[in-house]
């Protein structure tokens, strides 16, 4: 094989390499924003880091560990893209298969340079027009790869407002089922089976969004009673009270909640708070880790 065949090789591996970074990106896109695990590997190994990085740096560090989260992922698409296009443009510029302006002189450029350049130029779709391709798969290629990022841009906005709407149910459950459990200090008499199935539903709610959409977990809410260690806790105490009630729908209205909590606790255990026990795990156990987990005292039993 001599150096031609060798430089021919080394182009295709790069081209196949380039194709392979982006099918893989768009996979993780898709598994943070469509699929039903509600994230990628990408979104769940930099959920992770930060959340460790942020909790050994103090409480109130990890007040921006969503945000942040949320930026760095979006963040990891673009430059993945940008990565992955600059290695198919590598060796068609190397070849001279892109056309340069008059100001430019091929000579003193540097194929990688540009082809990183030619990438982000595309993704952006900004296209200043110094550097363009020659052949027509170049072009379409060039143009597929505007519309995809244009397309990231608009799938990271529609994950922002995603999140932010999951957090707004999130709170808003959390603070009703606070509310209705403070009922009992208060000599209230315990909510009747309409509340409790609004409370069930809420509930219920809540473990899809999280099951759908994973980095919400990773939002600290400042305050306690809107956070999710009180709405489990709430949720458990009144679940625990209306079992023993001598009215049957009570009774039925409690056992169904309990089950809400049940599935919503081993499912914070399983992709979350990691326990490590066996089967489902000691909600006060639980509670207590949520509470420690995102900086708040654990609720009055």
């Amino acid at each position: 094989m001599d150096g031609a065949d060798v430089v021919t090789v080394l182009g295709w591996l790069s081209t196949v390499a380039g194709f392979v970074v982006v099918v893989l990106t768009l996979r993780d896109v898709f598994h943070t924003l469509w699929h039903a695990s509600g994230e990628g590997r990408i979104s769940r190994g930099l959920a992770r880091v930060l959340w460790g990085a942020t909790g050994r740096l103090g409480t109130h560090a990890r007040d921006v560990a969503g945000p942040l989260l949320l930026v760095s992922v979006v963040a990891c698409w673009a430059v993945l893209v940008v990565v992955g296009g600059a290695l198919v443009y590598l060796p068609a510029i190397a070849a001279g298969g892109f056309a340069y302006s008059s100001n430019l002189d091929p000579a003193t450029r540097s194929p990688v340079v540009d082809a990183l350049y030619v990438s982000t130029v595309g993704v952006s779709t900004l296209g200043f027009g110094d550097l363009v391709p020659r052949d027509g798969w170049l072009r379409l290629l060039a143009g597929a790869q505007a519309l995809l990022g244009f397309s990231l841009l608009t799938a990271g906005v529609s994950w922002v407002l995603q999140v932010q709407a999951t957090l707004v149910r999130r709170r808003t459950t959390a603070r009703f089922l606070v509310a209705v459990w403070r009922t009992r200090a208060d000599g209230a008499p315990p909510p009747g089976d309409a509340v409790l199935a609004q409370a069930t539903e809420r509930l219920a709610n809540v473990h899809v969004d999280l099951g759908q959409t994973a980095p919400s977990y990773y939002f600290r809410d400042q305050d306690a009673e809107a956070s999710l260690a009180w709405a489990l806790h709430a949720a458990d105490d009144l679940a625990s009270r209306a079992r023993g009630a001598d009215d049957g729908a009570l009774r039925a209205g409690g056992a169904a909640l309990d089950r809400v909590v049940d599935e919503l606790a081993a499912l914070l255990d399983r992709r979350f708070v990691r326990t490590g026990g066996d089967g489902a795990p000691e909600r006060a156990d639980l509670v207590r880790r949520l509470a420690r987990d995102h900086g708040h005292p654990a609720p009055d039993a």
